[in-house]
């Protein structure tokens, strides 16, 4: 599940990992919109976490529309375009651990990025200057064993204790 805290909104993709119908519970117990989407990775297999593929901010969401499966694209794209400014990931660059970011804000309410030097670098400079129209900063660091060997990246490291 990605949140969209501010507009109380779940993303998410079914997979081995991930169930619809717990989806649907969760999001109605706790008073979340459900975007539910399939999706199709490198390997033919559903993507299995929702993170790997994106991300979502205040005002601005970082996705893979690539991977989504066509007869759910349009459905994605006009709910992330609703309230969000978008940076289009490519299925490269998710697979270089650039949709497992995640957004923090310090004392000052400053927004940052954070995700790993394997992500930082893959972006382009379009995608880091338009990141930077809503991040003070964005943060980056090596973690090549987390992301060898651990199945994820900076926003699997961090989580969302909040």
């Amino acid at each position: 599940m990605v949140f969209d805290r501010v507009n109380k909104i779940v993303y998410a993709t079914p997979s081995p990992r991930t169930n619809e119908e717990l989806l649907r519970t969760w999001c109605a117990n706790n008073g979340f919109k459900l975007v539910c989407f399939e999706t199709e990775s490198h390997t033919g297999e559903a993507i299995y976490h929702t993170d790997v593929l994106m991300y979502v901010g205040t005002d601005i969401i970082g996705i893979c529309l690539d991977v989504i499966k066509p007869e759910h694209r349009d459905f994605v794209k006009e709910k992330v375009n609703a309230n969000h400014k978008v940076v289009e990931l490519t299925s490269d660059q998710i697979q270089s651990f650039c949709g497992n970011a995640i957004e923090a804000k310090n004392e000052k309410n400053e927004l940052f990025l954070i995700i790993s030097s394997t992500a930082y670098n893959a972006l382009n400079k379009d995608q880091i200057d338009s990141l930077l129209t809503s991040y003070k900063e964005i943060i980056y660091s090596d973690i090549p064993t987390i992301e060898k060997y651990g199945g994820g990246s900076a926003r699997c490291m961090l989580t969302e204790l909040f």
